[in-house]
């Protein structure tokens, strides 16, 4: 087995790497990078391409000679990965999370920190398959309204959280997402053209997933529950969200929509595969992420404004979540901005 590992900062880095491993070299047409698998290695192409809504686009159409692993970490973000397999069987894995997607499968991702997210290509399988990268920030400050104003399934996707709330399982993308990749793959437009063709499939394709997404999740949400149930819980869940300051007990947010604790605790399981505890305690964590990365409140006045009262919890709790302290994200957050202005004054 062939196995590669990139670590990247961004697009730019991520073919020039995987050409150097290959001894190889490439091609930047209006930044579209792009490489010819070497025939010492098989045949076909992968591609990238990163627009400025911060949404990147990567296409692979290859068959290689030996199974060939691709170990991606990002260095700057944690972004959200749409891995789509169009021909093939291609295997992704986070972690311990490992999954097969079949053709015309996609998978939702999103490592932490210091995770890996794996690409596992047989040898001479011929593949066609794309994924795109979410800079969450990058996007959610394109979006011409606030993230939070959306379904809550699509603010916990793209808040700037570190990571899903749990690996979605592969499911099946429609027939739209399957023409959308077949045209990227196929478009033979040149220059400017091209990337704007690039740059609307790859919005197609996002619209289209998040689609889906909303559909599954939703119905599986559902699955035991009466549409009562599921709406009377979804409405403290709303509560919660919408008042993430206040300190009110189990029994309380029972007792507003009529119910037991018990009742409310099993709908909670059922639909947020977590306690209310364990909700609020992930909203809480969310918001301050938000929050810290504002950085227009110190780390006190978030434990604070979230409805927490110990500095130390908050710092354990968080690095748990995200795999990163409160501090150390602020330092890193504060290096980014530090680059990104000598990047524009270069």
């Amino acid at each position: 087995m062939l196995n590669i590992e990139i670590e990247f900062k961004n697009i730019d880095d991520f073919i020039p790497t995987l050409a150097e491993e290959f001894q190889i070299g490439y091609t930047d047409e209006l930044s579209e990078y792009s490489l010819i698998v070497p025939a010492t290695k098989g045949e076909g192409y992968i591609r990238g391409i990163r627009f400025p809504n911060g949404i990147a686009l990567y296409n692979f159409r290859c068959c290689f000679h030996e199974t060939t692993e691709l170990s991606l970490k990002h260095l700057v973000i944690n972004p959200v990965r749409v891995v789509h397999c169009l021909q093939g069987n291609l295997e992704s894995s986070v972690g311990e999370n490992a999954y097969a997607l079949s053709p015309h499968q996609y998978i939702i991702i999103s490592p932490r920190a210091t995770e890996h997210h794996t690409l596992v290509f047989d040898k001479n399988v011929k593949y066609q398959a794309s994924f795109l990268e979410v800079d969450r920030s990058s996007y959610v400050k394109s979006l011409p309204f606030k993230i939070n104003d959306t379904n809550p399934l699509f603010y916990n996707l793209f808040h700037n959280s570190n990571v899903l709330d749990g690996h979605l399982l592969p499911a099946s993308f429609s027939i739209a997402t399957s023409d959308a990749l077949k045209a990227v793959h196929q478009c033979t437009r040149e220059g400017f053209p091209r990337i704007n063709f690039l740059g609307a499939k790859a919005l197609e394709m996002l619209s289209n997933t998040l689609q889906s997404y909303e559909q599954v999740v939703i119905a599986d949400r559902r699955k035991g529950l009466s549409e009562l149930e599921y709406r009377l819980t979804s409405k403290v869940a709303d509560e919660i969200n919408n008042n993430i300051g206040e300190k009110r007990t189990n029994r309380e947010l029972a007792n507003m929509i009529g119910w037991n604790v018990n009742k409310l605790q099993r709908c909670f399981q059922q639909v947020y595969n977590k306690t209310i505890n364990e909700y609020i305690r992930d909203v809480r964590l969310s918001r301050a992420l938000d929050l810290l990365q504002t950085r227009e409140r110190n780390i006190n006045e978030v434990v604070y404004a979230v409805g927490l009262n110990s500095h130390s919890y908050f710092s354990r709790v968080f690095k748990e979540k995200y795999g990163i302290s409160p501090r150390d994200l602020l330092v890193i957050d504060s290096k980014n901005d530090e680059e990104t202005v000598k990047s524009a004054k270069v």
